[in-house]
């Protein structure tokens, strides 16, 4: 998934973690988590890929930097108010 994605500027790492809630996430450095109650709740490997391709999204598009840039700038306006 990672070799068909754009804008690509850092390795991945994938981690699975022992967890009941169903969710993942991302963060910084290109580091995807995966709960392992996804294996359970997914019907095939599609639904799977299409949950790591959403989370290799958000860090190809930057969203976590681009909210805390966001907040940053907004920071002082929220103190303000």
């Amino acid at each position: 998934l990672v070799a068909h994605a754009n804008s690509v500027r850092t390795p991945f790492h994938f981690f699975l973690i022992q967890n009941n809630e169903l969710n993942a996430f991302a963060f910084f450095g290109g580091n995807v988590v995966l709960h392992s109650s996804l294996f359970r709740y997914t019907d095939n490997g599609s639904q799977l890929a299409s949950v790591m391709a959403h989370e290799i999204s958000h860090v190809t598009q930057r969203h976590l930097a681009h909210a805390t840039e966001e907040q940053r700038r907004n920071g002082p306006l929220a103190w303000g108010g």
